[in-house]
This record gives C-alpha cells, structure tokens and sequence, in this order.
C-alpha cells in the first residue's frame, strides 16, 4: 500500500530563485533533493528535538528534584527515576559525541562550529510550552482531525497522524496515572501552595531556565500535575521517539546521511550528465553521499546510542516504598 504521507514539492534555498523539485521532476534531481531534505532533518532531530529539547533542559528538572526534594517526598519518588542516568549521560556525551573531536561531530555535515551554533539557537527558542504535547499539535493545527480556518471555513487535516494518534493514548494513560498520583498525596490545593519543598523545587526550575515560561510557584493539584506530566512525557515517550528509531534509519546512510559532499549549488556543471543518465546509474547518487569512513562511523555511532535501554516505562515500579504508589503504578503499567 502507498503511504499516506506524500512529498508534493521540495525548493532547495530559501530564496524565491531557488529551484523546486516535485515527483515529476528527473529521477535524480528528486532523490538528491529528498536526500538533502533528511540529512537535514535528521539533524535537526537529532540535535534540536533530541539533544537539546529532551537531554539538556531535563537537567534542571534532575538536579531540582535531587537538591530541592527529600528523598521521601512523593514528588521525587515519581520523578527520579525517570532522571536514571540523565545527569552521566549528557556530561559523557558532551565530551564523547558533540566536542571538537566527537563521534557525532565527526560525521555532521556543518561540523563543530555549526554543532555549536545549531545548540545555542534551539535553547535560545526553547520554551516550557515545547513540553506540552497537546499544546504542540494544536499550535502547528495538527490536534484532531479537523480544524476552523481563520476563514471560518472547515478544513481537512491528516486523518492519519501516528505522532499523534499513538501520543494521544499514551498521554491520556499517562495523564490519569499522574493525576490520581498527585491527589494521592494532596486533597487541597492550598496543600500544595504550602508544600515548601515543592514551591523550592518550582523555583529552581524557573530560575535555571530563566524566562522561559516555567512556573515560580505552583498554586494547586491540577498545576502541579500537569507540571509533572510534562517533565516525564519529556523523559519517556518524547526522548523515546527521537531516540529509538534512529537504529532502524539513522544508522542506515543511504535514507539519512548527516554529511553530504555535495551541495545544491554545486551540480550546476552535472545538470546536462544528470538529465542522460538512466535511473539504474547510482554512480551520480554515490557523489553526494559520504565516503566510507564516515558511513561506518555513522552507522555504528546511530547504532550504539540507539541500543541503549535501561527500562521501560514505569518498570521501575519496585521502587516505590509507599503501598498505595506502588498499587496506583502497578495497575497503570499494566495498561500502559
């Protein structure tokens, strides 16, 4: 069966000039365009969404919970595991991955400078409300199936979508287990206004991500637990998403290659031996891809940090010492 999601037409350049490519374009000129398209969405994935939106902002929410939070207290029972191994993880990968001589730097195609640059600009546009899942789909008019045009007019959206037709009865799970979690512990929400340790907690976050739309103080249950929700969804199913599949197809060069040697504008003397050669001739494909060594480097890098699992979600239900916790997570791991 074909996909339901089809590419309608790809303009390589930003500016109006720039030339477009669509299905029925040469054979060629719409595979290397589709190739330019996923080195450079994967990178931004892998970089943007997964590095920073997931790895690097989760930190102070660890070190919060480990500085501001007892051990005992319900909040940092239900966080911290979800922090299992954040803290070594980032500091190891800074220094292993993404420093001038790092694996992933090595094999991205606007090396370290650009690494640096791409870093810097995807926190500086980072917000609390990227960690809200429904909220991201209605802001880019992907939430439901339809939606109201600033027309007035009825419009069409995907009916197939599994970002968000899988994310939704995770998070609908997920967001019952935290709620009934939090009202566990809390009846009122003055008893959270008043909760020093959470308010301290709070706090910290803010003030590590100053600006940035985190709340100061946290005025009752549902705020606290949609708060919490976010910074596990952020930790689970977010990271899993970008992390994951990056086995099955980061690893795999020809569908995404993070370096390219060849830039758009410099087939401009090939345009004529593209136009005659036969779709069987992969010799033109093989001048954009990159060289051996960094294929391999690049597929054993994707292989290695995609295949790191330390558990699932909620199979850390042992840990929790309180019989009721231990019940209410027992029960949603199994319908999760």
């Amino acid at each position: 069966a074909s996909s339901p999601f089809q590419a309608v037409a790809i303009q390589l350049g930003r500016e109006a000039s720039a030339p477009v490519y669509t299905p029925q374009s040469n054979y060629f000129w719409w595979t290397i365009a589709k190739m330019y398209v996923n080195s450079a969405d994967g990178l931004v994935s892998q970089i943007s969404h997964h590095l920073v939106n997931a790895h690097l902002v989760s930190e102070a929410f660890a070190a919060a919970t480990c500085r501001e939070l007892p051990a005992s207290h319900p909040v940092h029972s239900l966080l911290s595991p979800h922090f299992q191994g954040l803290i070594g993880i980032n500091t190891q990968g800074f220094k292993l991955l993404t420093s001038a001589n790092g694996a992933v730097t090595k094999i991205a195609g606007f090396g370290y400078e650009g690494m640096g640059e791409l870093i810097k600009s995807t926190y500086e546009h980072w917000t609390w409300d990227h960690t809200d899942f429904i909220g991201d789909l209605e802001k880019r008019g992907m939430f439901g199936h339809h939606c109201s045009s600033k027309k007035g007019k009825f419009c069409q959206k995907l009916l197939y979508y599994p970002y968000r037709d899988d994310g939704m009865l995770m998070y609908e799970k997920m967001n019952n287990y935290v709620t009934s979690y939090v009202n566990n512990y809390y009846c009122t929400d003055s008893e959270v206004a008043n909760d020093i340790a959470v308010q301290r907690w709070a706090q910290y976050i803010a003030n590590a991500h100053k600006n940035k739309g985190f709340p100061a103080a946290i005025s009752g249950k549902a705020q606290l637990s949609n708060v919490l929700l976010r910074i596990i969804w952020v930790n689970t199913v977010h990271h899993a998403i970008l992390n994951f599949p990056v086995k099955e197809f980061g690893s795999y060069v020809p569908a995404i290659a993070y370096t390219l040697r060849k830039s758009p504008s410099d087939w401009a003397n090939e345009t004529d031996a593209i136009a005659r050669a036969s779709p069987e001739n992969n010799e033109i494909l093989l001048k954009i891809l990159p060289d051996i060594s960094i294929a391999v480097a690049q597929t054993a890098t994707a292989s290695q940090l995609a295949s790191l699992r330390l558990h699932g979600l909620l199979d850390h239900v042992d840990s929790f010492k309180d019989p009721i916790a231990l019940k209410l997570t027992q029960a949603y791991r199994a319908k999760l």
